[in-house]
């Protein structure tokens, strides 16, 4: 995969073959189960081992928080984990395939309700891998939402002004 920046976030979970990703300049050996966490906007390429390629499943996702921020931003999602004793994860993310491939009726609620799911146990199974951070500007967002968020939790029972 050649270098590029895309605006939705991505998740590239390893099935087979071996690898390197390059990630905002620095490299990341990929192998069986590691699953590749791709931030929206950041730099990154993948090269294969040609004696064993990449065999892949690839979920771009958007999980927002406040519209600017995203989940993975917000806890600190690192660039890999390594998923490959995670029976659940592996199966998900061929579900996820799965899903795409054949489109059965309602297939992208399906699909969205699996994605949230991988992010749910990865943020779950894998958390103290996580280093949550909201930084600037973004920690600024968070700030100023917080009166509005006050408000609406004392008073989820009326209409909204």
């Amino acid at each position: 995969m050649q270098p590029r920046r895309i605006g939705n976030d991505t998740f590239f979970f390893i099935l087979s073959g071996t690898g390197t990703a390059e990630i905002n300049g620095k490299k990341f050996p990929l192998r069986t189960g590691t699953c590749v966490n791709f931030l929206r906007g950041v730099p990154h390429s993948i090269t294969h081992n040609p004696k064993a390629p990449l065999s892949f499943v690839s979920i771009h996702y958007s999980a927002r928080i406040f519209e600017s921020l995203t989940v993975p931003e917000v806890l600190g999602f690192p660039p890999t984990l390594d998923l490959q004793n995670d029976a659940k994860a592996k199966k998900d993310f061929e579900d996820a395939c799965r899903i795409f491939a054949l489109r059965p009726p309602a297939w992208e609620s399906g699909l969205n309700a699996l994605v949230t799911g991988i992010l749910l146990h990865i943020i779950w199974n894998y958390g103290k891998h996580l280093k949550p951070q909201v930084i600037g500007s973004r920690a600024e967002d968070l700030r100023r939402l917080q009166p509005a968020l006050a408000y609406l939790r004392l008073h989820l029972a009326e209409s909204p002004p």
